[in-house]
């Protein structure tokens, strides 16, 4: 019988043979990722069909979420790093959860903004466990303003996210004035739009700004009506 370990190992043996142990994925490895992730799809459709068949001894999901390397990844974290929206959409469908965290407390969501890319978020968004305003070493809002993905930025704003939670506890560094530092304006106008305050942080960074079109952005909102 296939069970468990056997599914394990080929999965263990696939993801070190394909990526190895490594702790950084440089932009320029993701076609190489790309190509790699879909010869894991061959590992897991055989556990698919094991888990039809009843021979695999635990659940499907079990076997995908299994972490595959030294700093606590998923084969979804790895497939999210590549770009391959497809197998990423595949692994979602199959139960893969989207919410568990790396040894850097990065979910698959913080990776795929992290790559700017929008179409892997929202087949993310899709999962049941998905939540716009789960935290880590950032919130994804703060992932989405870092990347300089605007993209992305709207697509969690149009998914609810709370674009004034901040993952710097008992400060005042809000998304907002993150933003500020990059002086991206269409950023700010989105986080603006979306109803981020300006706080005292925030007008703290903002008599720093020389740039105009930022300035403006910033005067428009303090006079509209509460």
């Amino acid at each position: 019988m296939f069970g468990l370990l056997t599914a394990r190992e080929q999965l263990e043996q696939a993801v070190l043979s394909m990526w190895g142990c490594t702790t950084v994925v440089r932009e320029q490895d993701r076609e190489a990722l790309k190509l790699n992730s879909t010869s894991v799809v061959s590992i897991i459709d055989d556990s698919y069909r094991l888990y039809l068949n009843g021979d695999l001894q635990e659940s499907l999901a079990d076997v995908i979420n299994l972490r595959v390397n030294d700093i606590g990844e998923t084969l979804l974290h790895l497939v999210c790093c590549s770009g391959d929206h497809e197998t990423v959409k595949k692994l979602v469908g199959l139960g893969a959860d989207v919410g568990i965290l790396n040894n850097f407390t990065a979910n698959c969501a913080h990776v795929v903004i992290f790559f700017g890319d929008s179409l892997s978020l929202k087949e993310l968004i899709k999962a049941p466990r998905f939540n716009v305003n789960c935290e880590g070493f950032d919130t994804l809002v703060e992932t989405a303003i870092t990347a300089r993905s605007l993209e992305c930025l709207q697509t969690l704003i149009d998914e609810g996210a709370d674009v004034n939670c901040s993952s710097f506890k008992g400060g005042s560094f809000s998304p907002l004035r993150r933003a500020l530092l990059d002086l991206d304006s269409n950023i700010i106008k989105s986080l603006l739009d979306a109803g981020a305050e300006i706080d005292d942080g925030v007008k703290e960074e903002a008599e720093k700004i020389t740039d105009e079109d930022v300035k403006s952005l910033l005067r428009t909102v303090s006079f509209r009506p509460r």
